[in-house]
């Protein structure tokens, strides 16, 4: 089972199998906040660190590159690293696993939003 994927500042992704809050904190490296995704991105949900910019964390281009895609050009940067999940959840409110296909989804579109991220115009 897939919970979700961590996004690193160096533009890894990773599979992370435990999608428990203690999994989650640690995958971003402290505390949690969560955005909610929608556009091309709806379906899904992004947990960064609650206090990145404070500690002067790293930008996290690929999370930087979604929200950009989700929110807009220039209006806010994602730092340290990232966790994206699935907000589709159970009966009981729980995050259902990431499927295969949306796996294959994410990495579809966070290639486009890269693509879009790294093109000449946006400086």
């Amino acid at each position: 089972m897939l919970a979700g994927i961590q996004i690193t500042t160096d533009e890894t992704l990773v599979q992370l199998e435990d999608g428990s809050y203690k999994s989650v904190s640690d995958a971003v490296g402290g505390y949690i906040e969560h955005i909610t995704l929608d556009g091309v991105f709806e379906g899904y949900s992004l947990y960064v660190n609650e206090e990145g910019k404070l500690l002067n964390l790293p930008i996290n281009k690929v999370a930087t590159a979604i929200w950009e895609r989700v929110f807009g050009v220039y209006t806010d940067i994602i730092v340290g690293n990232a966790v994206l999940v699935s907000s589709k959840t159970d009966d009981e409110g729980n995050e259902l696993p990431l499927t295969i296909k949306q796996v294959e989804q994410v990495v579809e579109l966070i290639n486009e939003a890269l693509a879009r991220y790294r093109h000449p115009s946006h400086k």
